[in-house]
């Protein structure tokens, strides 16, 4: 028997194993659609890569609220701009984790990106028909459930692949479905979005299911490469003499020789440490780390046989951030988190007005050492509940 699972969970698996599968070309990577599209940096990198454009400047290190909406509405208002239609959906949803309006929103996303590509829905099923006729595919759910027909699609489009398809058992529906997920994935390099045991639930999801079929309408590269991930901070982030981890996973069966190398901003090689590391039945994972030692930007390049791999050969920034910093910044927080509740509590009639609030704003600067390179120091910005102004001013 299958273990239990309601169509909202097929999806929302789907959906996130779809972003996964785009973000993976920078080495970025989601474990929850709920929590970690909050801060938008994720959303706005999903969105440069599928469109292929920019979204300008944004904050590339969000930590109040404030910074967080303003990232998410950038990229709800560049899928605005792009033609796509959004129905009761704003940056507040997201950060509060609503999941039917997430869900949504990455169902309009892959609609148009990836569905639509060649086609809408009913275009899909039209070109499914017409590839495996015998099977007299109606839908999107039930008529897959037994496993058979993916294999006779995969068979369609690589005929030395599945000729057995006509002869499988319809009631050993999980190996007949894990046997097509697995040769489609190894073969043919459509990725897994779709599980053997959400195939053959009796109410898969419809989108979910289309998601994942649109792949063999949308087949991408299918070299070796393409099943090897590079993933982790130390692509895309670091801090000076501190380590900068990631990892490269690969299926077994991809064969051939990874080369990992780091350059520094004089395009100089800088030495990493490799090791092996835990990974799941069916995978090899590589543990690296790198120690910068200046800031700068740094490339990182992964290959097997010669071919790039998806999340690596971009550029990673490193800003030196030293501990007095960071105490400096504790203890000013302290300060101002006193005064505060000095200033709630007098009954002083001067500082009426203040007690609605002050928002607190300081800058520290460390030479030319910057977090991105459009700037020369961070800024933090810090909010009270109680406090609006930006300074306290008795009352004359």
């Amino acid at each position: 028997m299958p273990p239990r699972i309601a169509w909202q969970d097929i999806q929302e698996n789907t959906f996130t194993r779809w972003t996964n599968d785009e973000l993976k070309l920078r080495g970025l990577h989601i474990n929850s659609l709920k929590d970690d599209l909050k801060d938008g940096l994720m959303l706005i990198n999903l969105m440069e890569i599928i469109s292929g454009k920019s979204l300008g400047k944004y904050n590339k290190h969000p930590i109040i609220i404030q910074q967080k909406l303003e990232n998410l509405t950038i990229a709800l208002k560049f899928i605005q701009s792009e033609g796509l239609k959004l129905v009761n959906i704003g940056p507040e949803d997201i950060v509060q984790g609503n999941m039917r309006c997430i869900l949504g929103l990455i169902w309009t996303i892959i609609l148009r990106y990836e569905i639509n590509r060649n086609g809408g829905g009913e275009d899909l099923l039209k070109w499914i028909q017409s590839k495996i006729p015998e099977y007299g595919i109606k839908n999107f759910t039930k008529d897959w459930n037994d496993g058979r027909a993916l294999n006779a699609l995969i068979n369609a489009l690589r005929p030395d692949l599945c000729k057995d398809h006509m002869d499988l058992d319809k009631k050993k529906k999980l190996a007949n479905a894990r046997r097509g997920i697995e040769t489609a994935d190894k073969e043919m390099g459509v990725d897994k979005l779709v599980l053997p045991e959400e195939m053959i639930h009796k109410r898969v999801d419809k989108q979910a299911m289309m998601t994942y079929l649109a792949q063999f309408r949308n087949l991408k590269d299918t070299n070796a490469a393409y099943r090897v991930r590079a993933f982790g901070e130390g692509l895309h982030k670091g801090i000076k003499e501190t380590k900068a981890p990631f990892f490269v996973e690969r299926p077994t069966d991809a064969k051939g020789e990874i080369k990992i190398k780091v350059l520094n901003e004089d395009g100089k090689e800088v030495s990493c440490d490799i090791t092996k590391a835990e990974s799941p039945a069916g995978y090899e994972k590589l543990a690296v780390s790198y120690v910068p030692q200046k800031a700068g930007v740094y490339k990182v390049h992964v290959t097997l046989d010669d071919k790039v791999v998806d999340g690596a050969g971009a550029a990673t920034e490193f800003s030196m951030v030293m501990m007095m910093v960071m105490t400096m910044m504790m203890m000013m927080m302290m300060m101002i988190t006193m005064m505060m509740i000095m200033i709630r509590m007098t009954d002083d009639d001067r500082f009426v007005d203040a007690t609605v609030g002050v928002s607190c704003q300081f800058q520290l600067v460390f030479g030319t050492t910057s977090v991105s390179r459009s700037l020369s120091g961070i800024f933090f910005t810090i909010t009270f509940p109680y406090l609006s102004a930006y300074d306290l001013r008795p009352i004359q």
